[in-house]
């Protein structure tokens, strides 16, 4: 996608950033953007550490286990039925 890019087309997306968020604040947005990729790369390799070692441990536990639902209550109606009363708002006009 990005392969084709040459120092021209870099050069008019400098100018379009320039125009558009001004040379003083240039810095400090790429300074937010660095970071957010930084925190973004430590979550993700965070991530994989914790697929791996999930892996490893589920790999140690052969027992089976059992998904089945115990008894569970059937969603039950809202007690109070003041709230299903329709109500004057906004106020009408008469």
């Amino acid at each position: 996608m990005f392969r084709n890019i040459g120092p021209t087309e870099i050069i008019v997306i400098v100018v379009i950033l320039v125009l558009i968020f001004g040379a003083a604040k240039l810095p400090n947005i790429a300074r937010n953007v660095g970071k957010s990729m930084k925190v973004m790369k430590e979550e993700i390799k965070d991530l994989r550490e914790d697929d791996k070692q999930d892996s490893s441990t589920s790999g140690a536990q052969d027992a089976p286990t059992n998904d089945a639902p115990t008894s569970e209550k059937p969603p039950s109606q809202p007690s109070d039925q003041s709230s299903a009363r329709p109500t004057d708002w906004p106020p009408r006009n008469s």
